[in-house]
């Protein structure tokens, strides 16, 4: 992976909105490559909405289809046929659900477990690889930066679900 130039920014980004919305959404990109790149590398026959869909599964638990279009923001006929491929796949699996009697779960499969914790692994490591690469003063302001947003994004969630009475 080459390496990617970064712009100094010539204004005061703590009070710029848009240069800091701009500087988040490339930072979200290089790790959305990062994360394709790993994808490609351990499961070459997985797509990215497959993976998706995994990760889901992987870190929420069983989920009817229903509940895993919600998830992923796809229409259930879609998510239908996604879930079909990893069945086929051997990385997922249709469960009765034991709330339910008549529903059914997706539910990961030991391969697709293993897979999705594969590709977190490399993933890892290709991030790790990137984060040595930048200073200790980088990699700490780097480390609180993120902290920050991750805060806020929770704060915006949380604001959000009160607001809609709980429902996503």
């Amino acid at each position: 992976m080459g390496t990617i130039p970064i712009q100094q920014p010539t204004i005061d980004v703590g009070s710029d909105l848009d240069a800091v919305t701009t500087a988040v959404a490339d930072a979200s990109q290089v790790l959305l490559t990062v994360t394709d790149q790993a994808v490609a590398t351990v499961a070459s026959s997985v797509t990215t909405a497959q993976f998706r869909m995994m990760m889901v599964l992987h870190s929420c638990g069983p989920r009817t289809v229903g509940g895993l279009a919600g998830c992923v923001g796809q229409h259930a006929s879609t998510v239908t046929r996604t879930v079909g491929k990893l069945i086929k796949a051997g990385y997922a699996v249709r469960r009765l659900d034991p709330q339910k009697r008549r529903g059914t779960l997706i539910v990961l499969t030991p391969a697709g477990t293993a897979l999705v914790n594969a590709v977190h692994a490399r993933r890892r490591r290709a991030i790790a690889r990137i984060v040595a690469d930048m200073s200790a003063r980088d990699r700490r302001e780097l480390t609180w930066a993120l902290g920050a947003l991750r805060n806020a994004a929770r704060s915006l969630s949380a604001r959000r679900s009160e607001v809609s009475g709980g429902r996503p």
